[in-house]
């Protein structure tokens, strides 16, 4: 009889660490959500608030212009947002998003090693757009718009007519993944408009329009790990595309 209750009790404890296990493995698999999953995220609904808040934290040390460093910009946001909200932006998620970001960036658009300045331009964008599209992360017309989207900027379209376009893409029929991609898209675009053009007090330069796109560029590209990902990785977009504006 003992020995049969000690082979119970050992087959109950292989069943439970097994359990274990699988939920411990089902968390590690939920950091990073799937884009159908982004939507219940209360951070993803205010993606342009906080993408404002990160580009602010930086924005008083952009007075230096030249070596504009990927990396650093995006610790001192990191820091920035971990010291308002450490609960929604825990560090360590932070860092490893942050890692995710670099092999993504290594292989895909530019190096982002330590003394390596990033060029964020057309080219830039347009390889992220690549990126999403080939990894099924969005639909190729999805693709397509933001491509003519790339061309507006190029083109040195209108501002407003540039915002009247985006805002059309909230009328449109999307797929759940594209969808939010677009909410995204457009959060950041107005969050964008509001910080380099209502508010007087940051007032971009030659090609503010540029400087939104990259802005949005980077949140899409961002949104592959995560509303805060896509909150860090607009913020340091546009702020590296603001410093290497040569007409500042």
């Amino acid at each position: 009889m003992f020995k049969l209750k000690s082979k119970i009790l050992i087959a109950l404890m292989v069943i439970f660490g097994i359990a274990a296990f699988m939920s411990c493995e089902k968390n590690k698999s939920n950091s990073n959500l799937p884009p159908d999953d982004v939507s219940n995220s209360p951070l993803y609904k205010s993606i342009g608030y906080w993408h404002n808040v990160a580009v602010k934290s930086v924005y008083k040390d952009l007075s230096v212009k030249g070596n504009v460093n990927y990396k650093s910009i995006r610790e001192e946001m990191i820091e920035a947002l971990n010291s308002i909200d450490p609960t929604t932006f825990v560090l360590d998620e932070m860092h490893q998003n942050a890692i995710i970001s670099d092999n993504i960036l290594n292989s895909n658009l530019e190096s982002v090693e330590n003394d390596t300045v990033l060029i964020v331009n057309s080219e830039t964008f347009l390889s992220s757009f690549d990126y999403l599209l080939n990894n099924n992360l969005i639909s190729s017309d999805l693709y397509g718009t933001l491509v003519n989207l790339n061309s507006m900027v190029d083109n040195s379209a209108n501002e407003d007519e540039f915002l009247n376009e985006v805002h059309k893409l909230s009328s449109m029929n999307w797929s759940s993944s594209d969808q939010i991609y677009v909410n995204t898209l457009i959060q950041v675009v107005d969050a964008s408009y509001e910080f380099w053009v209502t508010n007087s007090g940051y007032n971009s330069k030659s090609c503010t329009l540029c400087i939104i796109w990259a802005d949005a560029a980077g949140s899409l590209y961002g949104s592959i790990i995560g509303p805060a990902g896509s909150i860090i990785e607009g913020a340091v977009f546009s702020t590296i595309a603001y410093m290497n504006d040569p007409d500042e």
